[in-house]
């Protein structure tokens, strides 16, 4: 029987780790600050300003048009804790919505809450007088045209927002307007990033390791190699390419491959000195999903399908000869687990 002073602790104790468990997640995303939720601004370069987090060096400011986020407007990659949203993107008259990702070491955690704004019709600010009253400053950076210091502009800020908030030194990434996919900034000439598997398939040399390096002008292709054990054959491995078909701030990524290396054994069941490990190319349709708080750690699936394999050849060789060889097949299945640095 439970007696009155456990039901009384845990009455206590359990809204308690609630509410520690929420204060948790929430410091792991920046509040928003300014403009406030379902305010009015009267410009088209409204200035938006977040809570600051002491790990996070980089944020990913994206504004949608709709309040599900399915249709996303623009997107910045800022260094700081404010920006301005650039020239030519937002219209007087219609609503927005915005939210906030820190990055963290290189990796976009969950985005903050999302919140609206309009921008009010009586906003008529001839575009040409505002570009002139935004300085720019280039800064050399490949993933932007123009950077802008958020305490020189002199765009109007909300009447909330007092001087003292601002950071002089937060500059802002105003992306190309024709390019729809996000790129994390380069920081210092380092690669996009580097990840290494544990797994069983062909990307693993059959069942092994296997190492990811992102280029670091396009993040969303990766140089990729394995190695491992053929179980019955010796060492394997394999070469390729691997290319993601899906924004790299998803928590899964859908992806093309292309490997050339070790795809096929023949096994002899009277001798194991006879078993023979064939090489060719294989193309993979997969999916690459992370978690965590700073989505380090996540697991692979790939479906491979051999298109040519030594293989193949040996088998229309043995059957030709009568043999009753099993089909070794086209389609094959690789599972892994990744984590990323």
């Amino acid at each position: 029987m439970i007696s009155f002073t456990q039901r009384l602790i845990r009455k206590i104790s359990f809204p308690f780790f609630i509410t520690v468990l929420a204060a948790a997640m929430a410091q792991a995303q920046p509040n928003l600050l300014s403009p406030s939720n379902n305010s009015f601004v009267e410009t088209t370069t409204p200035a938006l300003l977040w809570e600051k987090l002491e790990d996070a060096n980089v944020y990913v400011v994206t504004v949608f048009s709709d309040r599900r986020g399915a249709r996303q407007i623009v997107k910045f990659t800022v260094r700081g804790h404010s920006c301005l949203v650039s020239e030519g993107y937002l219209e007087p008259g219609r609503k927005y919505w915005w939210t906030v990702a820190p990055s963290r070491n290189g990796v976009i955690d969950e985005p903050s809450r999302m919140w609206s704004f309009t921008v009010s019709q009586a906003e008529a600010a001839d575009p040409e007088t505002a570009a002139e009253s935004q300085p720019a400053t280039d800064t050399g950076d490949s993933n932007s045209e123009t950077f802008q210091t958020v305490a020189e502009s002199g765009t109007q800020k909300p009447a909330q927002w007092r001087d003292d908030a601002l950071d002089s030194s937060v500059r802002v990434s105003k992306p190309k307007r024709s390019g729809s996919r996000y790129k994390e900034p380069q920081e210092d000439g380092k690669s996009a990033g580097i990840g290494l598997g544990l797994g069983f398939g062909i990307p693993y040399g059959i069942l092994g390791a296997n190492i990811d390096i992102s280029m670091p002008d396009i993040p969303d292709l990766n140089v990729s190699a394995g190695v491992g054990t053929t179980i019955l054959a010796g060492v394997g491995y394999n070469v390729g390419l691997k290319y993601y078909v899906m924004p790299v701030d998803n928590t899964c990524r859908a992806r093309v491959s292309a490997y050339y290396g070790v795809n096929g054994i023949l096994s002899i069941l009277s001798t194991v000195d006879s078993n023979t490990a064939y090489t060719g190319i294989s193309l993979g349709l997969g999916e690459q999903c992370m978690w965590g708080p700073h989505k380090a750690d996540g697991l692979d699936f790939d479906l491979m399908i051999i298109a040519t394999s030594g293989l193949l050849d040996k088998y229309n060789e043995l059957r030709s000869a009568g043999s009753s060889a099993a089909d070794p097949g086209r389609v094959k299945f690789s599972i892994g687990y990744r984590h990323k640095f």
